[in-house]
């Protein structure tokens, strides 16, 4: 049960972090309460080792999955990049299995996706921001539209790639076929 509590604060705040909102104060304090939890269910024992390396790979591998996302804007053939997303699937799901992190695989799984959801309606939102349009041409206006679709596909592209590359690999490894 600390553990879900755990990771229900620490979601909280650090997507408070992300968000942009004037927030920084409230997911600072929800951080260090996660943290203070942490240590607290350590030292009671009521939170696990092999929990704690959990928690922490799961939010290593989502913040990598969200730098590798935010690179690959920066080059030009975003197609290139998509191999990138699965080489990096497969390893999440390998380290998965190594770590002995198997009992672990639908929470990891449901995290990846909530951040996942969370960061594509952030950026659709952020496209309909009123004061993105103001003084545009027709032009340009059509071209900001278009990028932005793009960007959002491949988002949605990249980010359903990497949860099946996940699921394929670590089913692979599960059923002892490789």
């Amino acid at each position: 049960m600390l553990k879900f509590i755990i990771i229900i604060i620490l979601i909280i705040g650090y997507l408070g972090n992300i968000d942009g909102r004037n927030s920084k104060n409230v997911s600072g304090i929800l951080i260090f309460l996660g943290l203070t939890l942490i240590i607290y269910g350590l030292i009671t024992k009521h939170l696990s080792l092999n929990e704690l390396l959990f928690l922490t790979y799961s939010f290593v591998c989502n913040f990598i999955f969200t730098r590798i996302y935010n690179i690959s804007f920066e080059l030009k053939n975003l197609n290139k990049i998509l191999v990138f997303f699965i080489l990096f699937g497969i390893c999440v799901s390998f380290l998965l299995f190594k770590f002995s992190l198997q009992n672990y695989i639908i929470e990891f799984l449901v995290l990846t996706v909530g951040l996942i959801k969370f960061n594509y309606d952030k950026q659709k939102n952020a496209s309909s921001n009123p004061l993105l349009t103001l003084n545009k041409s027709i032009e340009e206006l059509q071209t900001f539209k278009t990028v932005v679709k793009k960007i959002l596909r491949f988002y949605f592209i990249s980010s359903t790639l990497y949860i099946i590359v996940i699921i394929g690999t670590f089913y692979i490894l599960n059923s002892n076929l490789f």
